[in-house]
């Protein structure tokens, strides 16, 4: 488990309490009692002692973080869904909800205006309190449609956090519930579709597709059908099928204007710019993302501006003008940092790296210096930071003191 979620002792109750649950879980699915891995751990050169384990699993102590590793390989699995978990604890901790006399859909209400203004960690805190309160039988009054929709949005914060597995297994416990409404299902499946799509399952992503795209037709409700075009027109932008995505984020983005949802509806014609100047129309394409730019900006949009900016960039660049591109993805690059939006800002270096480096841009060297001092701080699933790690390798080239290093 690499920094910075290898556990100290220092860690809170909410991140012992997590490695406890997982440790559990893991070596209960395999019938091992803990003296059992206790032995397991001794084979592999780590002393301890059977109380000790229980001490972890009771969320009492954690394990050290070299011992982590062992725990993992001795379970036959990874860090990866325990590095969500502490991820998870170290949010909660850091916001305490307190629940007393609280009802499930008022903490829900309450993380949704979180989430809207950008704060995805109280948002996620909220619902993780709100969904304990639903498993400890806190509010009697909920029902399966109000647990439907509280897993949903639990699902969504996770997505958009990138915990990938921790999404996987809430998207799992909602097709299980009994009385689900429909509509909440077939947006359930829209999050399984941007799972697959992150996860790197083209066969599942296939299948989700096909099923959803023979659906919308018949969608009556027309938030639901706009939210639906949204999502398939954005993986089909991030498979790069730039053609086959302008029909549908433009019916996205006419569905979201006239339900009056502005900041939606620019946020579907940032994509489309992009995909018709990347589908063989850059002029088409400039003037949807100057056009989304200026609405942006009069809307106070900071994070769609930042995405027009970025995106238009991108389509200079493809039409040739690649000075021209760099200082737009520059302004990007400055926004995206400024409203705290550190995996945007590196997408945004990474674009402006390769098209430097493509075109002999003497920037290229500082700008890719930058990318490897901010690879560990963004997800590793990112698909610009794998794609970096591929295409630049993994060594780190000396900084000289001192020198810019914006692009």
């Amino acid at each position: 488990m690499t920094d910075p979620s290898v556990p100290s002792g220092g860690d809170s109750r909410f991140v012992r309490e997590a490695i406890g649950s997982w440790l559990r879980e893991q070596r209960l699915f395999l019938g091992l009692s803990q003296e059992d891995l206790r032995r397991r751990l001794e084979r592999r050169g780590v002393q301890t002692a059977q109380s000790t384990v229980s001490r972890w699993e009771k969320g009492e102590l954690a394990p050290p973080g070299d011992t982590l590793a062992v725990l993992a390989g001795v379970l036959g699995t990874s860090l990866a869904e325990l590095e969500e978990r502490v991820a998870v604890a170290r949010t909660r901790a850091g916001a305490l909800v307190d629940v007393t006399g609280r009802r499930v859909r008022h903490l829900v209400d309450e993380a949704d205006g979180a989430a809207h203004a950008g704060n995805l960690p109280r948002a996620l805190a909220l619902l993780e309190a709100a969904d304990d309160l639903l498993r400890l039988g806190g509010d009697a009054t909920a029902g399966p449609e109000e647990e439907g929709a509280l897993l949903l949005r639990l699902a969504r914060a996770h997505l958009a956090l990138w915990h990938l597995g921790l999404a996987r297994a809430v998207l799992r416990r909602l097709a299980s519930l009994e009385g689900v409404p429909g509509p909440v299902r077939f947006q359930a499946r829209l999050q399984r579709l941007v799972l697959a799509e992150r996860e790197g399952d083209p066969e599942e992503h296939g299948l989700l597709l096909a099923v959803i795209r023979g659906e919308i037709p018949g969608l009556e409700d027309p938030v639901l059908k706009s939210q639906a075009l949204h999502v398939v027109g954005g993986t089909l932008y991030v498979h790069e099928r730039y053609g086959e995505a302008v029909p549908v984020l433009e019916e996205a983005a006419e569905s979201w204007a006239a339900l009056g949802r502005l900041e939606q509806s620019l946020r579907a014609r940032v994509t489309l710019g992009l995909c018709r100047g990347a589908s063989g129309d850059p002029d088409a394409g400039e003037r949807e993302l100057r056009d989304c730019l200026a609405a942006a900006r009069a809307g106070g949009y900071r994070e769609t501006e930042a995405r027009a900016l970025f995106q238009l960039g991108r389509v200079l660049v493809y039409a040739g003008r690649v000075e021209e591109g760099l200082g737009l993805l520059d302004d990007a690059a400055v926004l995206a940092r400024r409203i705290d939006l550190p995996e945007l800002e590196f997408a945004v270096v990474f674009r402006a790296w390769q098209a430097a480096r493509d075109t002999g841009v003497a920037v290229a060297a500082v700008l890719e210096r930058r990318l490897r001092r901010a690879l560990p701080g963004v997800h590793p699933r990112l698909p610009e930071a794998a794609a970096f790690r591929a295409e630049a390798g993994g060594s780190s080239p000396g900084d000289p003191e001192g020198e810019e290093v914006t692009p």
